[in-house]
């Protein structure tokens, strides 16, 4: 069998280290796959097909042995798994000494193929539920039934609210490991990076939880109302803190969290996904929502369309033309900063404060604003510092 194949010599390393006697280990057609002599493996053994076919334990002294290619003193012995037979294990070395060996290592290699058995089986129902999720996350317009049979086997409420989360690990796992690593190493790193995200989101709202792929997390929340959304949301960036401590100690600096919003049901869950993607494109911050208003604030002018921002340049080219705009903008701007005071805009700066009332007054001159309402200061102000940031 192609799993035998892929763990036997890993198997026979294993027990080589407690086992005083060489061993290999064959297929179920009798090829060799595992040997403590590695010149062994691909060969055929001709033993080892009578043992598959008589499921017994068969004994070569050194005078039986020589009588067969490829055969040494020892033992063979089936290796059985599901009541079926997979292979044969041979220990080598005369028989009397190594049959006190034999029952337990038999029992060690099959337990250990099991093992890998059922972790394939766990791995092979992980890589299906990714499959599920990428097609619900990515796609638009989607087939009811077909959805219908992926949230059942996901064990998704169709018709309940939820929202995303995504993380980007960017290309972490290409990264910590090589071609010559096992592809079991890589899955188990992905299993403690999971587990770290269980133990910080653990709560009975959390849906799903996934790699979609080698540098993206997805986790499923439902939500009973607006209500707990919101109170989600108002958690989100202090655990989303800690997570990023957690994940530090696997070296993995630099991921980014991003919360979509909620939506009615599992057919529009992609607009939840596509939100947290464009926040994680659009901003540098590691943990990105429209809760904070930080992130909010920041991301407001990609919200504002080409024409727009070409007015406000065409609106202000008297600010840019003034031989003093630099000073002028700046003020302006720790004023704002400052809760439009004036005194602490002027120990901000390190400057006089009738400087600053004289760069106020210009900036008034100069558009016809007046700095001393709110609502003119906050639009010039988000104008100047994101939508035409020409002096930041």
């Amino acid at each position: 069998m192609r799993e035998l194949v892929q763990i036997a010599q890993r198997l026979v390393k294993a027990v080589s280290v407690t086992l005083p006697f060489s061993i290999s280990l064959s297929d179920a057609d009798g090829c060799i796959v595992g040997a403590t002599d590695s010149k062994r493996i691909g060969t055929f053994h001709p033993v080892y097909k009578r043992v598959i076919e008589s499921k017994d334990v068969i004994a070569f002294s050194d005078s039986e042995a020589s009588k067969f290619d490829n055969v040494l003193p020892g033992l063979a012995m089936p290796l059985n798994f599901q009541e079926e037979t997979v292979g044969v294990l041979g220990i080598i070395g005369p028989p009397e000494e190594v049959r006190p060996h034999a029952e337990l290592t038999k029992h060690y290699v099959e337990l250990l193929w099991q093992e890998t058995f059922y972790k394939q089986l766990a791995d092979l129902k992980t890589k299906m539920e990714e499959t599920y999720l990428q097609y619900i996350l990515m796609n638009d317009a989607k087939n009811e039934e077909q959805m219908m049979q992926y949230c059942d086997a996901l064990h998704i409420d169709m018709d309940t609210q939820m929202f995303c989360v995504v993380i980007h690990v960017e290309d972490y796992l290409v990264r910590e490991f090589d071609d010559r690593v096992f592809s079991l190493t890589v899955n188990n790193l992905k299993e403690l990076i999971l587990r770290e995200i269980n133990h910080i989101f653990h709560q009975k709202q959390l849906l799903k939880v996934r790699f979609l792929n080698t540098d993206k997390i997805v986790l499923l929340f439902s939500a009973a109302s607006v209500h707990a959304y919101v109170a989600f949301m108002d958690a989100f960036k202090q655990k989303s803190a800690k997570l990023l401590r957690r994940l530090a100690k696997y070296h993995l600096s630099g991921p980014s969290i991003a919360a979509g919003k909620l939506v009615d049901s599992v057919l529009t869950i992609h607009e939840s996904y596509q939100e947290a993607e464009q926040l994680l494109k659009q901003s540098h911050r590691q943990i990105l929502s429209y809760h904070d208003w930080d992130v909010t604030t920041e991301l407001l002018p990609s919200k504002v369309d080409q024409a727009f921002k070409d007015r406000m340049m065409f609106r202000l080219q008297d600010v840019w033309e003034d031989k003093k705009c630099k000073e002028v903008i700046s003020s302006f701007q720790a004023y704002c900063q400052y809760g439009m005071n004036i005194t602490e805009a002027a120990k901000a700066l390190a400057i006089h404060r009738n400087t600053v009332i004289y760069r106020l007054k210009k900036m008034e001159e100069i558009t016809s604003m007046d700095t001393r309402d709110f609502q003119h200061c906050a639009l010039l102000y988000v104008i100047l510092k994101n939508i035409c940031p020409l002096f930041v």
